[in-house]
């Protein structure tokens, strides 16, 4: 079960991508709250976010401890998903949000079995944005589960 994840499969880094990467580390490292505030403005919050909710989100993001979070972030980028996602053989049950694409040609090309439950435009969090929503759709994709 996945929430708002698992939407790009098989990208393939590149020695200039890789660059990018470190230099956000780097910029992360240098001025943690306000280049992950800048970061999470962009990419996990879409225009229909409440900004109640993003300035509670970014609250708890830039408040926590700085060391941890980067050490989660680089963990987390360098964990070999794509290929546990292989070999495990099982199907993936998604709540996701349409701010950002998913990438089901690339679940189908990889033959990756997938159920998408699309809560639409939210952001990152859907749980919090929508939450009867949510809850609505995670209800279905445990139902599917049990099939």
């Amino acid at each position: 079960m996945g929430v708002d994840n698992f939407k790009t499969f098989g990208v393939v880094e590149t020695p200039q991508s890789k660059e990018q990467t470190e230099n956000v580390y780097k910029e992360i490292r240098a001025n943690f709250k306000a280049t992950v505030s800048d970061y999470a403005n962009q990419a996990m919050f879409s225009p229909s976010t409440d900004s109640v909710i993003s300035k509670r989100v970014l609250h708890h993001i830039t408040t926590g401890d700085a060391i941890i979070a980067i050490d989660c972030i680089e963990q987390g980028d360098k964990y070999p998903a794509d290929a546990k996602l292989l070999s495990y053989k099982k199907p993936l049950y998604l709540i996701n949000s349409d701010f950002i694409a998913n990438d089901t040609a690339a679940l189908r090309k990889n033959n990756i079995d997938y159920y998408l439950f699309n809560i639409g435009t939210t952001g990152h969090y859907p749980m919090i944005e929508k939450p009867d929503d949510f809850n609505a759709l995670l209800q279905q994709a445990i139902e599917k589960m049990k099939k």
